[in-house]
């Protein structure tokens, strides 16, 4: 039996079209120090000119991979302005929570964070970074 042409172009096609949207990203490691010690559950966020951004979030030794669609597929290249922000975790309540008399606790709207406040802007950070497809390991220290 003979698959005709058309049939076998049309499942290349979109077999890789998957593979096509996320082509030219590159591999980019993030690591948080305080005065040299890693900081973990720090989210970082590239943000390009054009709008395109790529996130991570750092792990127990202060490491992030990269990723802009999906965990760690890379970032793609150019120049990035950089924000880092972490905030203490939200208490949850002990007990059950009744819908119907329980309502959100309030939310603090300026919470304290727990890194320097002039990180969690793009316009006060003053952290860059340029990817291509050589881009060593990306060091940030937010030690005053």
């Amino acid at each position: 039996m003979r698959i005709p042409l058309i049939l076998i172009f049309s499942f290349l096609l979109f077999g890789f079209s998957g593979c096509l949207k996320h082509s030219g990203l590159y591999p980019v490691t993030v690591q948080i120090n305080d005065k040299g010690e890693p900081v973990s559950a720090v989210s970082i966020t590239f943000v390009a000119d054009d709008g395109s951004y790529a996130m991570g979030l750092s792990d127990a030794n202060g490491t992030a991979q990269m990723y802009t669609f999906k965990e760690n597929d890379g970032v793609k290249p150019g120049s990035y302005r950089v924000r880092l922000s972490k905030y203490p975790a939200m208490p949850m309540p002990d007990g059950p929570i009744d819908p119907a008399t329980d309502f959100a606790a309030p939310v603090n709207p300026d919470p304290e964070p727990l890194i320097p406040r002039k990180f969690i802007k793009i316009e006060t950070s003053g952290l860059t970074v340029v990817v291509d497809q050589k881009t060593p390991p990306v060091v940030f220290d937010i030690g005053e």
